[in-house]
């Protein structure tokens, strides 16, 4: 019977790290997401959507200013589909902290500790929700 309970509490055990990972990611992608198209453009925001019309490729960032020209052309140019471009470029760099720091680390434990100190980061979040190439 002993046994029986071990390998329950082992399989209970692995359903929840199992789940836990992508709900704590959810959290970071809606944390992300709130509020996203609430302020207006700002200066270099507007200088994203004047590049991204003409297609003027500058040495910052050349592969997220031809993304941008295609997004202004099947997407409108208002704040919520200009910044989420960004938004998404951001949250993947979360997936990524994780990923490198469980194949660096070899430790779930310090890749899950690296990817919430950044996907909860103020300034990470921020810069998510700006049209620029910060993220």
């Amino acid at each position: 019977m002993k046994p029986i309970r071990i390998l329950l509490n082992s399989a209970l055990s692995n359903y929840r790290r199992f789940w836990a990972i992508p709900v704590i990611f959810s959290i970071f992608f809606f944390l992300r997401l709130y509020r996203l198209g609430y302020h207006d453009f700002w200066y270099d925001e507007i200088f994203t959507i004047w590049s991204a019309e003409k297609l003027k490729i500058s040495w910052n960032a050349p592969l997220y200013q031809i993304i941008m020209h295609f997004w202004v052309k099947i997407f409108e140019a208002s704040e919520f589909s200009l910044r989420f471009p960004s938004l998404v470029f951001n949250y993947l760099a979360v997936i990524t902290t994780y990923l490198l720091g469980r194949r660096l680390s070899g430790s779930r434990q310090a890749a899950l500790f690296a990817a919430i100190f950044m996907g909860l980061s103020p300034f990470h979040i921020w810069y998510s929700q700006e049209a620029r190439d910060y993220s």
